[in-house]
């Protein structure tokens, strides 16, 4: 069993191997007899980033293939790149990921665009595009580096650096081990874990029990982190309305229905937020995009990731963030109300101590925070994470399937 493994692996390392590279077979034979391939301290052209990194020495760039929604480096640690290519996860060794195989397979034959491959000034076991540049996952080292790309602006890079760093102190996020705004790029934490995705929403106790150990003091803590902002109701709606409709008229050529129905929603919760004008709210420190795939469980506790989205928003937006992201890998529950206005309750308890001033002003305006996420979260997807109005239209979906519960609830309540 032990050598066909090895036979397979080693026949497919000349498929693997790029054309205009020393051939991997004698690089592997090097790493097989010394222990390692020499590091080299490297000053990379465009990036200015110096690092160790092991690669030959005739090595000047990094060569990604696509792989089914991420990127596969090709010049790494020859072992990390068989179990990558050839195995599945959460498969035993007898698998074979013919999946990935047959896009390798491809991609050498020289059967694929070139659009299917990229190359980066850093290895790494895999890369993940993102709107603003790339992040290179490096499962040997144990880190994720973020690199911007030219397009984005300085004082962006400037931001989002900032805003990593300055949480790093937190126990639940992952540490931010160096930087530089000046090459536009920092490296941090690689986070091993069980994302939360994988327990929601298929067991709701244990869902429940995770929130309260895990998640409910993360929301406190970062609630607390900076001074809240008390802000006036009847502005903030109109702005953020305003935003909205704006970037949906731009859409609405390419998908009239969607735009149609997401409209109608958002007129719908402004039309419930009339009622409340002369309310007194509170804006707080914000992850920005608080949800089940960015948890994770780790031997060390609760790990939270993808700090880059940090800003001030109102009371209550992880909370509710985090409780729907679970309907978006599960369809809605008629107790996930009862479910809410436990946990909400409990938070209300914490904050009593910590923030009487939130805990009070939350007690009586749950549900105006609740409309206010949706405004708001429905702003950031077409606004910042470019959602096109499809994909905007599922979450929406869920936000009304809600709303329909609380209102049957409290024709239950009346009766």
């Amino acid at each position: 069993m032990v050598a066909g493994t090895i036979r397979v692996i080693w026949g497919m390392i000349p498929l693997l191997a790029d054309t205009n590279d020393i051939p991997i077979r004698v690089v592997i034979a090097r790493w097989l007899m010394y222990g390692s391939i020499p590091s080299l301290t490297r000053v990379i052209p465009g990036l200015c980033m110096v690092r160790q990194v092991r690669c030959w020495k005739s090595v000047t760039d990094y060569r990604y293939v696509r792989i089914t929604g991420r990127y596969l480096c090709l010049r790494q640690n020859p072992f990390l790149l068989a179990r990558a290519v050839l195995f599945k996860a959460d498969s035993t060794p007898d698998f074979i990921n013919l999946k990935t195989v047959a896009s390798l397979l491809i991609y050498q034959l020289r059967l694929r665009q070139s659009s299917s491959a990229l190359r980066l000034p850093i290895s790494g076991t895999w890369c993940l595009p993102l709107r603003s540049g790339y992040k290179v996952f490096d499962i040997q080292r144990k880190t994720v580096t973020k690199l911007f790309s030219p397009e984005v602006d300085d004082a962006v890079v400037e931001q989002e650096i900032k805003r990593v760093t300055e949480v790093a102190d937190f126990e639940f996020t992952p540490s931010v081990f160096r930087w530089s705004v000046a090459e536009r790029w920092y490296e941090e934490e690689y986070v091993f874990g069980t994302s939360g995705a994988n327990i929601a929403p298929g067991d709701p106790v244990l869902f429940m029990d995770s929130y309260y150990e895990n998640i409910e003091p993360c929301l406190e803590k970062m609630i607390l982190a900076k001074q809240p902002q008390q802000k006036d109701l009847s502005g903030s709606v109109e702005l953020l309305v305003e935003k909205t409709a704006q970037v949906l008229s731009g859409l609405q050529d390419n998908w009239p229905d969607e735009v149609s129905a997401i409209r109608e929603f958002v007129d719908s919760i402004t039309r419930k937020l009339v009622n409340h004008q002369q309310a007194s709210l509170f804006k707080v420190f914000s992850h920005g995009d608080f949800h089940l795939y960015n948890v994770f469980a780790t031997p060390n506790g609760v790990r939270v990731i993808d700090w880059e989205g940090i800003e001030q928003q109102f009371l209550l937006s992880d909370f509710y963030n985090y409780f729907f992201s679970q309907l978006w890998v599960g369809d809605i529950r008629s107790d996930l109300t009862a479910e809410v206005d436990e946990a909400l309750a409990s938070l209300q308890v914490r904050l009593q101590i910590s923030a009487p001033e939130l805990a009070n002003n939350m007690r009586g305006l749950a549900p105006v925070y609740r409309w206010l996420f949706y405004l708001e979260r429905i702003d950031a997807l077409i606004t910042v994470f470019h959602s096109d109005p499809p994909k905007t239209l599922v979450w929406v979906d869920i936000y009304r399937k809600f709303e329909n519960l609380c209102a049957e609830k409290q024709v239950l309540l009346s009766a």
